[in-house]
């Protein structure tokens, strides 16, 4: 075990005995032992529990940033099919600042590629499109006014990946494969112009995706931690990225019947996304000294259309 790996794991157990005590009145039956640490942004642990989620900013931006989140929530639940979290406020200790929780959970099982079916593929994919399309309807100027980080951060945020994974890729990869990841980069973000800003999700996947009971339908949709403004193919390219590509241009199909802009451009920059998607994933790994995970991440991008033949 690295000594990065080693220092994770003690602020997980550091987190979870803490997050114990700080719910602890709110959730006077709460099992400490059902508790599990996550990890969804470097200033702002988390633990879940089966009846919650909560937040321990360790810093002020962090609790700004939990606060404006949970505003925007209240509104989007009624703006938005699926039933998304009801967010709560309770003080936390000292070290954590203030805790942020889901008071009343949402129900649903996760949607994992293995659920989805020849009888219920049609439902979900209108489902989700559905989900898709009221989100990024939302109007930009309330979820701004709101407090959702604006286009600038979202762009910032595609500027830090490029230089994180660029560096990352110098550390992992022959030179003639960096230089490749570089010329790339240097085109992607060149062509990353002229999209329309959208509320978007920011960090769909399988798990956040929630499905009734008989998966005959999307029920609910969970980790709002990266509710931004944006590119509304990010999302696009978190479902082609959780259930592949047919599925995935099925959603868009359906979004675009729907009203909503999908156009090639619409596609194009959803492909580009999903290659971000993975330089993001090698750049984390390397920050955390995380081998394995290294391995996985270059050899996703080694097998990406950037080094195909």
């Amino acid at each position: 075990m690295t000594a990065a790996a080693a220092g994770g794991e003690r602020d997980a157990a550091e987190l979870l005995e803490r997050a114990a005590m700080a719910l602890r009145a709110q959730f006077p039956d709460l099992d400490a032992g059902a508790l599990e640490a996550i990890a969804e942004a470097p200033d702002c642990p988390a633990a879940r529990w089966p009846g919650g989620l909560a937040w321990f900013p360790r810093s002020e931006a962090a609790a700004r940033r939990l606060d404006a989140l949970g505003g925007l929530l209240r509104h989007l639940r009624g703006f938005l099919s699926p039933q998304i979290p009801l967010p709560g406020r309770a003080a936390a200790d000292g070290m954590f600042g203030h805790g942020w929780f889901t008071s009343l959970p949402i129900e649903g099982m996760p949607l994992r590629p293995e659920a989805i079916t020849d009888e219920n593929a049609d439902r979900l994919v209108a489902g989700i499109a559905r989900f898709l399309m009221e989100l990024h309807g939302f109007p930009v100027e309330r979820a701004r006014s709101l407090g959702a980080p604006p286009a600038a951060e979202w762009r910032e945020r595609m500027e830090q990946v490029s230089r994180a994974g660029r560096r990352a890729a110098r550390a992992r990869m022959r030179i003639s494969e960096a230089g490749r990841a570089r010329r790339w980069w240097e085109r992607a973000l060149a062509a990353d112009r002229g999209w329309q800003p959208a509320m978007i999700h920011g960090a769909l996947d399988a798990e956040r995706l929630l499905i009734d009971p008989l998966a005959t339908g999307l029920a609910a949709v969970s980790g709002w931690h990266n509710a931004r403004i944006g590119d509304p193919a990010w999302d696009l390219s978190a479902v082609v990225e959780a259930y592949g590509t047919e599925f995935g241009w099925r959603v868009a199909s359906a979004y675009g019947e729907l009203g909503a802009r999908a156009d090639a451009d619409l596609f194009a920059r959803a492909r580009r996304l999903g290659l971000v998607r993975r330089f993001e994933a090698l750049a984390a790994a390397h920050a955390a000294d995380d081998q394995a995970a290294v391995e996985r991440a270059v050899d996703a991008l080694r097998r990406s259309r950037l080094f195909a033949a």
